[in-house]
């Protein structure tokens, strides 16, 4: 994860920074994306971060859209139509709490540099966000190949689009080059791997400790210091507050619905040092948090908006290790980080 939170870093030091000359926006990437019919479901989502404003917040306005910067990207975009494909997708991702998220998908699509198609085919290259991505001869995109031991290979996510001639569509821009593809990439999945359903077909079975709130039961568990020390650091309300409440009166039976889902020391490995950065603590946040929620019927409505599958032991992608229930909820091990988008694109 060194690379991602550096990412992520870089981009909320330059949000506040920012160039202090007027931005020369005039066919650069984003400005492609805007311009072209086929591209502008994309590019809502880039002008979602500037609240408001009518173009994208200045993290990705300011650097990737500014001739005056003088460098070159290459950006991945998926088509309008592989976008309407994930129904809904686009209000989930443009919701204030979900932005951590969106930020890193959308980096993740920009590679540096200005790409000619031989430049992409059959090389490992780091997108901004610090994902690999790999594109093979024939198009074919898979992200983060070999890097993350997993129980299912996640295959292609998305190919590269091409002309009746069978050379990719590129879309020249004043400071780089886009490319079409026909599917939204999940380097989340390939980062945080999958748990197979058929390794974990149920799960385990509950303790009950009537006497102990979420809060006891999580820091009881010697296998989820990482993620305590994280939650202390970036959302000490969360773990201090949030897991020490519960409902009363006509609310009582809701605390049976609430639902942690913390992910184990293992799980958190790579989250070091950098993790704990001002500037990252968004997006740990966000990765820590987005399994909180409530149970409602095979899945757990997480606080993000997201509807976290429950299938066999697992739930999204992750398997469940522990599931311990107090006075107002639920604590549930999990070996992964969950991935909000699994399953969706």
């Amino acid at each position: 994860m060194t690379n991602f939170f550096k990412a992520a870093l870089c981009a909320s030091i330059y949000s506040l920074t920012g160039a202090s000359a007027k931005v020369n926006r005039t066919n650069a990437v984003l400005t492609v994306l805007e311009q072209h019919k086929d591209l502008t479901a994309f590019y809502e989502l880039f002008k979602s971060t500037g609240d408001g404003t009518g173009i994208p917040e200045p993290a990705f306005e300011e650097r990737f859209n500014d001739n005056n910067v003088g460098l070159d990207y290459t950006i991945l975009a998926p088509t309008n139509e592989a976008i309407a494909k994930v129904h809904g997708l686009t209000e989930k991702l443009t919701t204030a709490t979900v932005y951590p998220l969106l930020a890193a998908l959308l980096r993740a699509h920009i590679l540096p540099g200005k790409l000619a198609p031989h430049d992409l085919y059959n090389k490992n290259i780091i997108s901004i966000e610090g994902f690999s991505v790999h594109t093979d001869s024939k198009g074919d995109i898979t992200t983060n190949p070999g890097l993350t031991k997993t129980d299912v290979h996640a295959g292609t996510q998305a190919s590269l689009l091409k002309d009746k001639t069978g050379k990719p569509i590129r879309v020249p821009a004043s400071n780089g080059v886009v490319y079409k593809i026909d599917n939204i990439l999940d380097p989340l999945l390939t980062y945080f791997g999958e748990d197979s359903a058929r390794n974990y077909r149920s799960l385990p079975t509950i303790k009950h400790s009537p006497s102990k709130s979420m809060k006891d039961i999580l820091a009881a568990d010697p296998e989820t210091s990482r993620s305590r020390e994280l939650l202390y650091t970036v959302a000490p309300w969360f773990p201090r507050d949030r897991l020490d409440m519960s409902f009363s009166g006509r609310r009582t039976m809701e605390n049976s619905r609430v639902v942690y889902l913390v992910p184990s020391n293992e799980a958190l490995k790579s989250f070091n040092k950098v993790a704990e950065a001002p500037g990252n603590a968004d997006a740990t946040r966000f990765f820590l948090m987005a399994g909180f929620g409530r149970m409602d019927g095979k899945h757990i409505k997480g606080r993000t908006g997201f509807k976290l599958e429950v299938e066999g032991g697992r739930v999204m992608n992750a398997e469940v290790e522990k599931r311990e229930c107090g006075s107002n909820g639920c604590v549930w091990r999990i070996g992964r980080l969950i991935d909000s988008v699994y399953g969706l694109l």
